[in-house]
């Protein structure tokens, strides 16, 4: 009886541990399963899920960081919502959604992998290349094949005009170097056209990825989405 303009969930009031586990049983399972996701790895029956959301770090081009904090599954509902889809569709592989599938923080982690690891799936996702050689070890014998990474530029100053200072290119390629030593292949994203480039940004962003060597390589051109706080 209180009509409102707006109606939004409160993240604090309705943490994502609390959420039940999606079930895709409404859908056509051609929409739930295919076997593109994994291409040029094996021919896999696999979907997406999602394990965590929000993220913690404030990236001026994004709209994920709400809410600016990261929240998880637990390891238990992770390995029930894999269950079911192992049971009904016969999943094999998964693509893990989040914006962090290594969570920074080490116990968090360690309880996501082991989930994983436990319910003897392949998976691929994306993380931050603040992941440690150990995680990567950890990821690599929980079953993951790949990672993303959001590199985003090749120009530190504009590393810092997009707010991900925590970032450089040291860090960039130590990350590159600790995921080949436990055999996961590396995804670089990448966004042309942000604030501050230099007239060089094309010549620098080639260079980064000769030294990279990344397996694959996303390059998209810059959107100031609404809601994020470039926009």
């Amino acid at each position: 009886n209180n009509l409102s303009e707006v109606y939004a969930s409160k993240y604090s009031e309705v943490p994502f541990s609390e959420t039940l586990i999606p079930n895709r049983d409404f859908l056509p399972k051609e929409q739930i399963v295919n076997n593109k996701l994994f291409t040029g790895y094996s021919d896999v029956p696999a979907t997406l899920t999602y394990f965590s959301r929000g993220f913690i770090y404030k990236c001026s081009y994004c709209t994920y960081n709400v809410p600016n904090a990261l929240q998880v599954r637990t390891p238990k509902q992770i390995k029930d919502e894999i269950s079911y889809l192992k049971d009904k569709y016969s999943i094999k592989g998964i693509l893990v959604k989040d914006e962090v599938a290594i969570n920074p923080n080490k116990k968090i982690c360690t309880e996501t992998l082991n989930a994983l690891k436990e319910s003897n799936i392949i998976w691929r996702g994306q993380t931050t290349t603040l992941a440690t050689l150990d995680q990567l070890k950890h990821a690599a014998d929980s079953g993951c094949l790949e990672l993303a990474i959001g590199v985003e530029t090749a120009d530190e100053n504009v590393m810092k005009l997009i707010d991900k200072t925590w970032q450089d290119r040291k860090q960039i390629l130590d990350f590159a170097k600790n995921a080949r030593k436990v055999g996961i292949k590396i995804k670089v994203c990448l966004i042309l056209g942000l604030p501050g480039e230099p007239r060089d940004i094309v010549k620098k962003t080639i260079n980064l990825l000769e030294e990279l060597d990344p397996n694959f390589a996303s390059v998209s051109g810059f959107l100031p989405v609404p809601g994020s706080p470039i926009a």
